[in-house]
């Protein structure tokens, strides 16, 4: 309620602001409730202001709270220049190196890596809520356990990102497909773009990226007088000049897309349908790179017949038990204990033979499911009887079946015969 009178003070004192446009006041201050931020593009000039932030204080009797008080000097690189100090009231203000803004963690070279780890350490603490949910009801769909993550942790873990989400941010990414890792009962190490597939999940750049191009729309859309429309006049006019700004990476990132023209016109006609075409975009270029990367895995040799980029696959939504959904999921990913799965063999001294029988076959999926002797009698139990069929049929119409049951019994299936091969090697 005082503050407006602070403002004037930093008006009359004739001090330069940010500026912005030539037909606009330079930017002396940000307000938001009880935060305020000044900037000056030097040392002198922000100790002045500092100065009469002091007076107007001891004015209104008020006192500032130098434990949330701290000075960011933007710069490239190197180290603070000797004159690069700041007092209020002979007392020295801390020179940080990043700075929490509204919820955003700024960092003095504008990079974004430690705001979306803090905003992933943020996001965990709220996921604990859910792990917590599952570890009490373990058999919850899926579909809601989904629902869960979109409505409480996705827009923690998205803040701010229509400033930061041109551009690939790999720790947000992993958190995404470490959930969809957790909801299958698998661990960290199998294959993230292989859980998206099975999940029929887009990758988390979908909705960072479709934040920021929704942002830029509503620049665009703004009224000229407004400061953000100002400021977004300016970076593109910096752009046009060769600097790199924010509008700089909104310009590669539509050119990237095939949405280029847009950029040059600044203008997309119907935004609604240009919002869609473009999120549409995103998720049809995402899932032809998840794609591509599985089909140049020779991990993935049996995968590739059975995997569908269109839809989450059945056994997904269809059974609520994670310790089956665990299984099924590290069969059809080739993630079975097996000795042809080993991580990171070697070309010499790796003995991939099945010890379990004395057929002298590798010890793969399809070995493992349909032909080792030592699981006869589970195999009769649990395993439709496909006869007459080569084995890489059989595995793909038992994975793609639709039949819940058939499914079940192969998860019960391989948890009985692993637990014998342990046993047995023991």
């Amino acid at each position: 309620m005082f503050i407006t009178e602070f403002q004037t003070m930093l008006q009359n004192s004739e001090l330069r602001g940010i500026f912005i446009g030539c037909d606009y006041p330079e930017l002396l201050l940000l307000l938001y409730a009880d935060d305020l931020c000044i900037f000056d593009y030097s040392v002198i000039g922000l100790q002045r202001k500092i100065d009469i932030l002091s007076n107007f204080c001891t004015s209104w009797g008020i006192q500032v709270n130098m434990d949330k008080t701290e000075i960011l000097v933007f710069r490239n690189g190197g180290i603070l220049r000797s004159n690069e100090k700041w007092f209020i009231d002979g007392n020295p203000i801390q020179i940080a190196t990043y700075y929490n803004y509204l919820g955003v963690l700024i960092s003095n070279r504008l990079s974004w890596s430690k705001c979306n780890v803090t905003l992933v350490n943020k996001a965990s603490k709220a996921l604990f809520v859910i792990t917590k949910l599952v570890s009490k009801f373990p058999n919850m769909p899926v579909n809601l356990l989904f629902k869960l993550f979109d409505t409480k942790i996705k827009p923690i873990l998205l803040y701010g990102a229509e400033v930061w989400g041109y551009e690939k941010r790999p720790a947000v990414d992993r958190f995404y497909t470490n959930f969809c890792k957790y909801i299958l009962g698998v661990g960290k190490h199998v294959s993230s773009n292989a859980i998206l597939v099975e999940c029929g999940k887009s990758d988390l750049s979908v909705d960072y990226h479709f934040k920021c191009i929704s942002f830029w729309c509503k620049l665009l859309r703004m009224p000229d007088n407004r400061y953000p429309k100002q400021a977004y006049i300016f970076m593109r006019k910096l752009d046009l000049a060769g600097r790199h700004t924010w509008a700089s990476n909104i310009r590669i990132l539509l050119n990237m897309y095939g949405f280029g023209i847009i950029w040059l016109n600044q203008d997309m006609g119907d935004v609604s349908q240009f919002l869609y075409a473009f999120k549409q975009r995103l998720i049809d270029c995402d899932k032809q790179n998840i794609s591509g990367k599985i089909n140049e895995s020779s991990r993935f040799e049996y995968y590739k017949q059975i995997m569908s980029l269109l839809d989450v696959e059945y056994y997904i939504t269809n059974i609520n038990s994670r310790e089956i959904r665990k299984y099924l999921c590290l069969l059809r990913l080739h993630e079975l204990p097996l000795k042809s799965n080993i991580r990171f063999k070697s070309s010499v001294n790796i003995n991939v033979v099945c010890n379990m029988c004395d057929s002298n076959c590798t010890e793969d999926e399809m070995h493992f499911i349909f032909d080792c002797k030592a699981y006869a009698a589970l195999r009769k139990k649990y395993i439709p009887n496909y006869s007459n069929l080569l084995n890489h049929v059989k595995y793909s119409r038992l994975l793609n079946c639709n039949c819940k049951k058939t499914l079940v019994n192969c998860a019960k299936y391989i948890k009985e015969a692993l637990d014998y091969k342990c046993n047995a090697n023991r």
